[in-house]
């Protein structure tokens, strides 16, 4: 509103006049929305910098400028749309809006990135399948790219053979491929109807663009029962425990150990602990088996089992668990040692004095002892060649040189030396301290497992070797290793050993020390036998 005063001239006509401005003009944007730069379409590869996009509107009053994104989410309330490096995900149609009261007007832009096929959510590459023969397996493949791949399909029997094309309508294959342009998701799925022994293995698909490729693994495995355990192996150390050991035979999800008094003829028993298979890519596993009644023979297998089935271990290993070593074991030994060199002291007596009556007899009664001697002499000599007799006939007065009559032995007394003998031997006469030092169990009918004691324990071994197909394991260690050079070895046959060595480092306090070894092998009459003793000597010691 305006007031006008008149001049003085005019006072006798004087009045007011009173004048209204329009109200005020408000617009909104319309036409006026630009970009700049004015460009709306825009290629890219990933990882390339868009430029900063500005919207401007001429608006009373002044307008304000929303971008959203492709999903119709605000990103920016600016009028400037600043992107800079772009990835995949930023692909798609971007709209600035310009409003004010006088209204509201949008521009649009299609941003498309192009990048190389990728798996979409996968979480593996690689995906198991477990069939019967004769079903039907779906293959399902999703890739988002841009632009839309060609896809390609391939078959391996195992990873080391040649991969071969699969095509769409042969050999019970179908194919079929899709494009989403407004997500870019590509879709490839192969299907194969009643499929055979030989189809199963290695299926990898690969979708190709001009950005690169990608590809996606599936394995397509027959529905079997786990692989046999193999490499069996028990540790006899513990009072009423053993260790066994084994490898997994593949496919398997978990194990049990049974055992068995009788080679499970009759009996069998399940050892109620469950193993579960490694997650770490060992394939080697071990289960202490405790709660054994001392002094009896065990047999041991594994059992592995999948979701489709069980399979139990070939052979049954067996061993005799050890009793607790009780305080009188000592004392036991002494008393052999003492009963044993009593014998030897009264044998040595009573020969000498049946040689001594002997002598005398053969003095007194000369005439009457010689014809036999004589005789005797005829008939053990008459094989080498016909002496004459007088060369034959001894003087009634010549003594009998001592070194001609055969020496007594042991193994004469019990008939001679048994085939099947065990000793143990040194790799010297004497030890030199803090140094290595060979024991080698010799054993003739061939050992499973040899055990090296030392006296006076002689429940918990110093060493222990197992043959399991060929390869010697020390099972001291535990789990068993197979053995190295610095610690053990053995001779192998069959599964069997004849020669077994441990390796020590005997110290200064070892000298005199009684070591054996002692031979286990099942499949003999005979399942366990020891070895004389062994005297450790160490060099510059008395």
């Amino acid at each position: 509103m305006r007031a006008t005063t008149l001049r003085p001239s005019d006072e006798s006509h004087r009045h007011i006049i009173v004048r209204r401005d329009p109200p005020p003009y408000n617009h909104g944007p319309g036409s006026s929305l630009v970009l700049s730069p004015q460009e709306t379409k825009y290629t890219r590869t990933e990882g390339d910098t868009l430029p900063d996009i500005t919207c401007t509107a001429d608006c009373r009053p002044g307008c304000t400028f929303v971008w959203t994104r492709p999903d119709n989410t605000n990103l920016t309330v600016s009028p400037v749309l600043s992107m800079g490096q772009l990835d995949r995900s930023e692909h798609g149609t971007y709209r600035c809006t310009a409003w004010n009261v006088g209204g509201e007007s949008t521009k649009v832009i299609n941003v498309t990135v192009k990048y190389e096929p990728r798996p979409y959510q996968m979480l593996h590459q690689n995906q198991t399948f477990f069939l019967s023969q004769s079903d039907t397996v779906i293959l399902s493949s999703t890739f988002i790219s841009n632009p839309a791949p060609s896809f390609t399909w391939t078959f391996q029997p195992y990873k080391s053979f040649d991969a071969t094309h699969l095509r769409d309508g042969m050999d019970g294959v179908i194919i079929q491929n899709t494009f989403e342009a407004s997500n870019a998701t590509a879709l490839s799925v192969l299907t194969r109807t009643s499929i055979q022994e030989m189809w199963f293995g290695l299926y990898n698909v690969t979708a190709t663009n001009n950005q690169g490729s990608a590809m996606l693994s599936f394995t397509v495995r027959e529905k079997l029962n786990p692989g046999i355990p193999t490499t069996l192996l028990i540790g006899c150390t513990m009072p009423h425990s053993v260790e066994v050991s084994w490898s997994d035979g593949g496919d398997s999800q978990y194990y049990r150990v049974m055992f068995s008094t009788d080679r499970f003829l009759l009996s069998q028993e399940v050892y109620p602990v469950t193993i579960t298979k490694h997650t770490d890519g060992s394939d080697v596993y071990s289960q202490n088996i405790d709660n054994l009644d001392g002094g009896h023979v065990y047999f041991f297998k594994v059992v592995a089992y999948n979701k489709y089935g069980n399979t139990t271990s070939t052979d049954a290993v067996g061993c005799t668990v050890h009793e607790p070593c009780s305080s009188g074991t000592d004392s036991m030994y002494v008393t052999g040692v003492v009963l044993t060199v009593t014998s030897v002291l009264t044998l040595l007596f009573t020969v000498g004095i049946e040689i001594y009556f002997r002598r005398n007899g053969r003095l007194c009664h000369r005439k009457r002892q010689l014809p036999k001697q004589k005789e005797y002499q005829d008939v053990q000599l008459s094989d080498r060649g016909g002496r004459s007799q007088s060369e034959n006939e001894r003087s009634p007065y010549q003594e009998l040189d001592t070194n001609e009559v055969a020496k007594a032995s042991v193994y004469s007394e019990i008939g001679g030396h048994h085939h099947d003998t065990v000793t143990l031997t040194g790799s010297s006469e004497y030890v030199v301290p803090g140094t290595e030092f060979t024991l080698t169990c010799d054993v003739p009918e061939e050992g499973k497992v040899v055990t090296f004691y030392r006296r006076p324990d002689v429940t918990t071994p110093e060493g222990s070797i197992q043959v399991a197909g060929d390869q010697c394991y020390n099972t001291k260690a535990s789990p068993p290793v197979p053995c190295t050079p610095d610690v053990c070895s053995c001779v192998t046959s069959g599964g069997l050993g004849t020669v077994f060595r441990w390796i020590i480092q005997p110290q200064t306090g070892n000298h005199g020390s009684v070591w054996y070894c002692r031979r286990t092998n099942y499949n003999l009459p005979k399942f366990t036998m020891d070895s004389d003793n062994y005297t450790l000597n160490m060099a510059g010691m008395r």
